[in-house]
């Protein structure tokens, strides 16, 4: 059976699809957010709030590797005070709290190096301040093995002010006007996305393309896409697939301890994202199949339950991304088909292995229909997967055929 169809980047490097995606968290008042508090969690500090005199303290965790701010004259406890001070709405929103992932196999320095690019960018397009905090991935001991596990989450908080930096007659820095356009739901253009909208998707290709860049002065060879995975596939660049559902930490330690509490969903919800990736593979290496010419597009489509011409413009993007010639690809193998037709339909001398041999090929012909036609009671999935193998049997076979006539 044909391997999984492999995404690609936009270079056409090999993609790491186990890197997590940008996220972007809104610190609100009214939701009971605190900026100080953020601020002490992500460098693993003690912070007192001079608003409201709380102090917050994480110095007990010991996973963050390096702590910087950008953009402003003070230490991290003058920045965020300053701007829990200039909020005095009980709605407002206090701060952005964004969480970059980054590729285990970068070293330290070079982390180090994309997190101050980041919030140079930020404060050089936005005249915001930030703090930078470089986290290491949660190590484990293993209790039958002894040795220290990773889940190899390295990542970077990067905790922004939502109003510009200013700097006053005296020289010191100050928060001025509000980053409106971080919030402002108006598309730019008719029928386009809202300005907010497309805010977020510039600092999303941003690190991106920071993210590539790095990866190419390691000399590594794979790349990251953060884009929406319906882009990927309109591209051309990756198989269509359906989403899993993301657990999180509180479900991840509710399916260790199901035993505890049969009542947790978590088992559930994990075996129906296993489902999921399993009929995501069946659909990657259909893919597969139809580049490799062992199925038809038109096969595809049907065990896929999607109409023909969308199935396609699919593949036609894929053809034109590879830079192949589809027309010439089928010509070609049109013509080894009927060769190998007119090599095992022959005219022997007599007639009765003549007899034979029709009848040879009449019954191979009825079990191929037959297998196509399986499918179509079934699910999606075993559809695929019964149209792959009825294709291998026959690529086999015809194999078998020209070296008997050989």
């Amino acid at each position: 059976m044909a391997a999984p169809f492999a995404p690609v980047s936009r270079c056409g490097r090999p993609l790491n699809d186990k890197i997590g995606r940008p996220q972007l968290l809104i610190v609100r008042r009214a939701s009971g957010g605190n900026a100080v508090r953020t601020a002490a969690y992500n460098a693993r500090a003690a912070l007192t709030d001079a608003r409201t005199g709380e102090r917050f303290s994480y110095a007990w965790r010991t996973d963050c590797e390096a702590v910087e701010v950008i953009g402003w004259n003070g230490d991290a406890g003058s920045l965020w005070d300053a701007a829990e001070k200039a909020e005095r709405k009980g709605n407002a929103q206090v701060a952005r709290n964004i969480i970059l992932p980054l590729p285990a196999d970068i070293p330290l320095s070079e982390m180090k190096r994309l997190g101050r690019e980041y919030s140079d960018w930020l404060h050089a397009e936005y005249g915001t301040a930030s703090m930078v905090a470089l986290h290491r991935p949660e190590e484990k001991i293993d209790p039958k093995t002894g040795e220290t596990r990773s889940n190899g989450n390295w990542h970077i908080h990067v905790l922004e002010t939502t109003r510009r930096v200013e700097t006053g007659a005296d020289g010191r820095t100050m928060l001025g006007e509000k980053t409106r356009e971080m919030t402002d739901t108006n598309s730019a253009e008719k029928g386009g996305p809202s300005r907010s909208k497309a805010e977020l998707r510039k600092r999303r290709d941003a690190w991106e393309d920071m993210t590539n860049a790095a990866l190419a002065r390691n000399g590594i060879v794979y790349r990251v896409d953060f884009s929406a995975y319906a882009e990927q596939v309109a591209e051309g660049r990756r198989a269509p697939q359906e989403p899993t559902e993301h657990l999180g930490p509180v479900l991840h330690k509710g399916r260790r301890d199901r035993k505890a509490d049969r009542a947790s969903p978590a088992p559930r919800k994990f075996a129906a994202n296993l489902r999921r990736r399993k009929r995501n593979t069946t659909i990657a290496r259909a893919v597969a199949a139809v580049l490799d010419d062992v199925m038809t597009v038109e096969d595809y489509a049907a065990a896929r339950e999607e109409p023909a011409d969308m199935a396609e413009d699919f593949f036609r993007a894929i053809w034109a991304r590879l830079g192949k010639n589809r027309a010439r690809a089928a010509a070609r193998k049109r013509k080894e088909v009927e060769k190998a037709r007119k090599a095992t339909t022959a005219p022997s001398a007599d007639p009765a292995e003549a007899e034979k041999e029709r009848n040879r090929q009449a019954a191979i012909t009825r079990r191929v229909n037959e297998r196509r036609e399986a499918p179509k009671g079934g699910t999606r999935e075993k559809g695929l997967a019964a149209v792959m193998g009825a294709k291998d049997r026959q690529k086999r076979e015809r194999a078998r055929r020209r070296q008997i006539v050989k």
